[in-house]
């Protein structure tokens, strides 16, 4: 657990600053055509790509069981997400 802990201090993500700044275009266009579902959905897939490339450097390199946990996980919390927005009324449509 320590050995995580340390990991987890002493990482550096470092995040382009392209993808930042489409990241926050992306979710102001979205707040703007008010489509905020589609704007958590990018902003998962963002984070989910910067957590992934923390993964590989600091993680998962020596562990391939944790990288598969990983893809496995996201893209099953990605598809849940899409699922439980697809049956959620909206307050328009009352």
């Amino acid at each position: 657990m320590t050995n995580l802990l340390t990991v987890l201090e002493s990482a550096v993500i470092p995040l382009p600053a392209y993808q930042l700044t489409a990241l926050l275009i992306i979710l102001g266009v979205c707040m703007v055509l008010r489509v905020p579902q589609v704007g958590i959905i990018v902003a998962y897939l963002f984070c989910y790509g910067w957590g992934w490339r923390f993964c590989m450097r600091a993680i998962a390199s020596n562990h391939p069981s944790i990288m598969a946990g990983y893809f496995i996980f996201g893209g099953l919390v990605c598809l849940l997400t899409v699922i439980g927005m697809m049956r959620q009324s909206s307050p328009d449509q009352e």
